[in-house]
């Protein structure tokens, strides 16, 4: 190849447009600031880890980057897998729910649903992955101590210190 051709197909790979009117974006290595705080801030305020089936894909181009960028940046900046950083969001939102629901025990099969699980079964999973414990004993364990707060405070205030 001739220096000639080498600097047309660099500035037609830069400068090419898909078909799809997009363009093709390229990102320098010193971007993982910019990446994170763009995921943060979509996570959110858009919460798409709440539909169920959400793939790295859809992430990617919400982000607006290559898919292969977002999967490294997981990995080697977050140390984590897709999978599990959605799960993340997921859990801390359900443990959002179920310590704002005093008024009553939520339905796991519900709560997995509403926190964009597909199941009940990969909720209690990925529960405990980043709880240490089930659903069933994290929330049996809050309303036990939501129970004993209740009885604590009426008899402090029976006793009217």
């Amino acid at each position: 190849m001739t220096k000639q051709n080498i600097l047309g197909y660099l500035r037609n790979f830069f400068s090419d447009q898909k078909k799809d009117n997009t363009f093709i974006i390229h990102y320098r290595k010193d971007d993982p600031e910019s990446i994170e705080h763009r995921l943060k801030d979509l996570m959110i305020e858009k919460k798409p880890f709440l539909q169920r089936g959400y793939h790295i894909k859809e992430l990617a181009a919400e982000l607006q980057i290559p898919v292969h960028q977002l999967s490294a940046f997981l990995n080697q900046e977050l140390g984590m897998h897709f999978s599990d950083h959605i799960n993340k969001y997921r859990i801390d939102h359900c443990i959002e729910i179920i310590n704002t629901n005093l008024s009553g025990r939520p339905n796991l099969q519900q709560l997995s649903k509403i926190c964009g699980f597909n199941n009940r079964s990969s909720f209690t999973t990925a529960f405990k992955k980043f709880t240490g414990q089930k659903p069933f004993d994290y929330i049996k364990r809050r309303y036990f101590l939501q129970i004993m707060n209740n009885y604590r405070d009426k008899l402090v205030n029976n006793y009217n210190f």
